[in-house]
């Protein structure tokens, strides 16, 4: 009997060895699973922080899309009014130049009636002499 209750001394010291082994075993196991779930947190607050920018870095990229087609149209109502202003342009030199040349044909035609006047005064001059002449030559006879 005595070395039956030995037997279940050392069963016992044996099992209590593993039960403490089993302890430490699990005690590790559980300091791994807080280190885990510290680490799961941590990642899981890194994924929401990365997730917020990448929502700002969507609607960053959303506004720089808008404003570059507000850009393209800005840009082309330019183009626009600048071809019409560059066709006014043209139409104002068009007419100036009509201008230019009306006012020169006018000059011309001022100078035609001047000379044209000239001339009829030297012929009025001219026909006042002969009516003198002959109204000499009339008296004359």
């Amino acid at each position: 009997m005595e070395s039956k209750i030995a037997h279940m001394q050392e069963q016992m010291e044996f099992w209590d060895e593993e039960s403490n082994k089993m302890k430490d075993r699990l005690q590790g196991a559980s300091s791994r699973i807080e280190e885990q779930d510290k680490e799961l947190r941590r990642l899981r607050k890194q994924a929401t922080d990365l997730d917020g920018a990448n929502e700002q870095a969507n609607a960053a990229k959303m506004e720089m899309e808008h404003l570059q087609r507000s850009h393209a149209q800005q840009l082309e109502e330019v183009r626009k009014a600048k071809d019409k202003l560059q066709k006014e342009l043209d139409m104002t030199e068009k007419a100036r130049m009509r201008v230019v040349q009306d006012l020169e044909a006018a000059e011309r035609r001022v100078k035609e009636a001047e000379d044209t006047i000239g001339s009829l005064q030297a012929g009025q001059s001219g026909v006042e002499e002969m009516q003198g002449q002959i109204t000499k030559l009339k008296e004359m006879i």
